[in-house]
């Protein structure tokens, strides 16, 4: 009988210092998820804490049973008592190593999914610069435009328009002045503008941990005349969506001041979209 309470004891003032400490569960969680990519401190802490246990149920049955015996150690008693504990013991670590090793494959195949997503992100920026520089304007009488230089050319378009325009609202006057670049080069355009929204849309939809760094990559290769045109195509009904993406990833953090045909003319986008601390969560 005093072995029962003897083992209860033991388990009850493991279970208190594992609520007090969280030995058990940080040796747990630095396996699975190490801080460092390291598990060797998680083993660790396991360890010590399977041999506390141990130690302890087989130091308080000696002493006990010493104590009982006037000293005269009962080693049959004992010995029975030592292998009833010791191989639950044994057999939770067991378990408990196994559920390890299934946690860890678990966690290798979700970084290796996450890795081939990253590397589907990097092959789709190498497609969109290569969007770019197919692109080409042939100019009567002139040099021939190629790769992001026509954005130059696209945004001074856009901007004779804009002039142009008889509309009283500013905003239908930027409009204009996309429509009448949209005329004239819609073919390459379209192509740009809807492989450069699904390509942040990938990134907010599969590239889970972190969004923003892969924004900053792909906005560190979008050049100042790039940012001006996609700002008036912002605005456009076709373009519906992407202001959404616009607005939630600071497209348009890079975009120097006064850079459009009016400063007034930020007002049609909402903070976020210049500002990545302001952008929508």
């Amino acid at each position: 009988m005093w072995h029962n309470w003897a083992f209860a004891a033991v388990v009850v003032a493991f279970l208190l210092a594992e609520l007090r400490f969280g030995l058990l569960r940080k040796g747990f969680d630095s396996i699975v998820q190490p801080k460092d990519q390291n598990s060797t401190n998680g083993v660790f802490r396991l360890f010590v804490a399977g041999l506390f246990v141990l130690v302890a149920v087989l130091g308080l049955a000696l002493y006990l049973d010493a104590w009982k015996s006037g000293d005269q150690l009962s080693l049959g008693t004992f010995g029975d008592f030592v292998g009833g504990v010791v191989n639950p013991v044994l057999t939770f670590l067991t378990f408990m190593g196994l559920l390890i090793t299934i946690l860890l494959q678990q966690r290798g195949l979700a970084e290796a999914h996450q890795g081939a997503k990253e590397a589907t992100f990097f092959e789709m920026l190498n497609l969109h610069n290569a969007i770019v520089n197919a692109m080409d304007v042939h100019r009567s009488g002139r040099e021939t435009l190629h790769g992001r230089d026509c954005f130059r050319f696209f945004a001074n378009e856009i901007e004779e328009g804009y002039k142009k325009s008889r509309k009283r609202s500013e905003l239908d006057r930027a409009l204009d002045g996309h429509e009448a670049l949209w005329g004239k080069f819609s073919g390459d355009l379209a192509h740009y503008y809807r492989y450069l929204y699904n390509l942040i849309r990938y990134i907010d939809e599969n590239l889970q941990h972190d969004k923003m760094k892969y924004i900053k990559v792909l906005r560190a290769l979008i050049s100042n005349d790039e940012l001006l045109v996609l700002f008036y195509n912002g605005l456009t009904s076709r373009a519906e969506n992407f202001k959404v993406y616009i607005e939630r990833f600071a497209i348009f953090d890079n975009l120097p001041p006064n850079a459009e045909f009016k400063p007034a003319h930020r007002a049609f986008y909402g903070p976020g979209a210049f500002d990545e601390k302001l952008a929508t969560k």
